[in-house]
């Protein structure tokens, strides 16, 4: 088959939907699909120079991009043009209220979309564009979303958002986020702690996100000030909120917080293999990708009660109130001081890793794909 998928930011760029869709074109690759991808040429601050490229097989051309509005939306005109110079069996969308949602308008071909439910909180999304996203799906939402073949959710909670847009629930497909099978071997406990000079009988708890707003790391920067015996160690990329983060450690003098910037790829699982509470505080996540590279490390997990992360968690980890200092630091108590509960927790998390492999979702993929040729 011939794939299509059309993003709003793509590989060299990381984020959950980013990784997603990386991923499964990746794997689908391997089963020796044709898979083409148009992005826009920004990696949400600067641009990428390369403007075509192909990465694991992946053929990804970058299309100038005029304008992004906040963190995941980006305008690229060309694309209504350029999708058109391409020979593909299947259009797969991802992003929903985007300006490429459009194109499929232009195409009779079969369409699909994952839309990564993008329900973010007033307060992170901001006034104007709460009301921009609202008016959208009132007047174009049910438009737009009816006029695809299949409707890929990352989670089960999602179907039931789609309610208000009348969609036939036969069309909805989960599709959730997954990580690599080789995520799953264990790393050395201890080697990341040797690069940082952490005992190894020190309690560390970690987070990993990009460092944005959005993700409540100045909840879990807070809620080490209860714990000084405690190592917190928090990772992600740059996303405009580090100095913000900087500057809450050292406002209170807090020696037991390390804040780690662009933490290299590589160096990723060695780094969550050597904690042993992650939390991932994000005040809304249609999934949350680190939960389950998480659990592939055995950490027990602590995350906010918001977005998909619950259908994430089940019963694999604690959820705490989002955005509720009081209720992270209550269960972050109960895990720093009973370490055959932690124990419990890490081992039904790596177990529920194991449903979530890229190489599986990509052939539940792969076959929706078929049915609808």
């Amino acid at each position: 088959m011939k794939i299509l998928y059309v993003v709003p930011y793509f590989y060299p760029v990381k984020g959950g939907a980013e990784n997603h869709v990386y991923y499964l074109a990746k794997e689908l690759v391997k089963k020796g699909h044709d898979i083409t991808v148009l992005t826009s040429d920004l990696d949400r601050n600067a641009k990428i120079p390369k403007k075509y490229e192909v990465i694991d097989g992946i053929k990804i051309k970058r299309l100038k991009t005029y304008f992004k509005i906040g963190n995941f939306v980006s305008f690229f005109p060309s694309v209504f043009t350029e999708f058109k110079k391409i020979d593909f069996d299947i259009l797969h969308i991802h992003g929903y209220r985007h300006p490429h949602n459009f194109i499929i308008f232009f195409t009779k071909k079969p369409k699909v979309i994952t839309t990564h439910w993008p329900e973010y909180p007033k307060e992170i999304r901001g006034s104007i564009l709460s009301a921009t996203a609202s008016l959208f799906d009132t007047f174009l939402g049910k438009l737009i979303l009816n006029k695809f073949n299949i409707i890929c959710a990352v989670n089960k909670l999602e179907v039931d958002w789609y309610k208000k847009f009348n969609i036939n629930k036969i069309k909805i497909k989960i599709t959730p986020n997954g990580i690599p099978k080789e995520y799953l071997k264990l790393r050395n406990k201890n080697t990341f702690r040797k690069k940082l000079k952490i005992n190894e009988n020190k309690v560390v708890v970690s987070s990993l996100a990009r460092l944005h707003k959005s993700k409540g790391l100045d909840l879990l920067i807070n809620a080490a000030k209860d714990f000084p015996e405690v190592q917190f160690i928090i990772a992600g990329s740059k996303a405009g909120y580090e100095q913000t983060l900087k500057d809450l450690i050292s406002k209170n003098s807090l020696k037991n917080v390390i804040l780690i910037e662009n933490l290299e790829e590589k160096d990723k699982l060695d780094f969550l293999r050597s904690s042993d509470i992650f939390v991932h505080p994000s005040y809304y996540d249609a999934f949350g990708i680190s939960i389950l590279e998480a659990y592939s490390q055995k950490n027990a997990v602590i995350a906010s009660n918001a977005g998909g992360i619950p259908w994430v968690i089940e019963n694999a980890g604690l959820l705490f109130k989002t955005g509720s200092l009081k209720d992270l630091k209550f269960k972050l108590n109960i895990l720093i001081n009973d370490k055959k509960y932690r124990e419990e927790l890490s081992n039904k998390g790596y177990d529920k890793a194991k449903r979530f492999i890229w190489e599986n979702i990509a052939k539940d993929l792969e076959s929706l794909y078929k049915k609808l040729l």
